[in-house]
């Protein structure tokens, strides 16, 4: 009786196991049709079209100041300055 529950439960695992494996690439396929069926706006030379409102309110320069190359950290004094 004992073997019997055993092999039983066994079975049970392994085909809860398979169906939720074989589920797994179902749900994938449909992600990439959604992403497929986006297209971003693009500009009339075919290029990605990336107008708007662009925040550039940030103490990161877009490029690093020569005067800091060496520094990998400002002190709070520095950084205050540099504002």
């Amino acid at each position: 009786m004992k073997r019997w529950f055993l092999a039983s439960t066994a079975v049970l695992a392994v085909v809860l196991t398979l169906v939720s494996l074989a589920s797994m690439p179902a749900a994938a396929q449909a992600s990439k049709a959604a992403a497929k069926a986006w297209n971003p706006p693009r500009t009339a030379y075919g290029q990605p079209d990336l107008q708007g409102i662009w925040n550039y309110s940030t103490l990161t320069p877009l490029e690093r100041p020569l005067e800091l190359a060496g520094k990998a950290v400002l002190s709070e004094e520095e950084a205050a300055e540099f504002e």
